[in-house]
C-alpha cells in the first residue's frame, strides 16, 4: 500500500472496516472521527477508497434495496436503513424507484401475509386478526395505502369464504 500522507494507519483501520461488508461514505466519516482522526486525515482515506473504488453509495443503495426487500422490508423501512447509512435522497429515490416498483412491492407484502396467515389458527380469525396482520406489513416498512388495500382483499376474501361473518 502506498502511503498517502499521514494517512497510513487510518487507511488500514478503514478497509479493515470495510472488510465486514459495504459501508457508505458517512459510515467510515463516522467510524473514522470516532477513531480520533483528523479532517484531512479523513478526507485522505475517502479520496484513497474513492480512487480505488472501495466505496460506493449508489451500490451500496441498489444493493442493501436488492437483500433487504427480498427479505420482506418495504420501501419505507428501506429509506429509512439507508438515510440512517447517510446515503443522499437523491440517491435513495433513484433506486427505490428503479429497483422496486409498486408491483414487486405488492407481491412482496402479499407473500408474507399470505405465510403469515397460514400459520394462524382458524380460531384466531376476526378483526383483531386483520388489525394484527395490518400492523405487521407495516412494521416491515410498507406503504399503509399498499397495506390496507391488500388487507381489505384477503378481508374480504376471508368473508366470502366464510359466509358473510368477518
Amino acid at each position: 500500500m502506498k502511503k498517502h500522507g499521514g494517512a497510513k494507519k487510518p487507511i488500514k483501520k478503514a478497509l479493515r472496516y470495510l472488510s465486514y461488508r459495504q459501508r457508505s461514505k458517512k459510515e467510515i466519516i463516522n467510524f473514522l472521527t470516532r477513531k480520533g482522526y483528523r479532517n484531512d486525515q479523513v478526507e485522505e482515506v475517502l479520496d484513497y477508497l474513492d480512487s480505488h473504488q472501495l466505496v460506493d453509495d449508489h451500490q451500496l443503495a441498489e444493493d442493501w434495496i436488492n437483500y433487504r426487500s427480498r427479505r420482506g422490508n418495504g420501501s419505507i423501512k428501506l429509506r429509512y436503513e439507508l438515510q440512517s447509512k447517510g446515503i443522499d435522497e437523491r440517491v435513495i429515490d433513484e433506486k427505490l424507484d428503479l429497483l422496486l416498483n409498486e408491483e414487486k412491492e405488492y407481491q412482496s407484502a402479499k407473500e408474507l401475509l399470505e405465510k403469515r396467515l397460514n400459520k394462524i389458527s382458524v380460531s384466531d380469525n376476526g378483526l383483531r386478526l386483520w388489525q394484527k396482520m395490518e400492523a405487521y406489513l407495516k412494521n416491515r416498512g410498507f406503504p399503509p395505502a399498499l397495506v390496507e388495500n391488500l388487507v381489505r382483499e384477503y378481508r374480504f376474501k376471508d368473508n366470502h369464504s366464510q359466509g358473510g361473518q368477518v
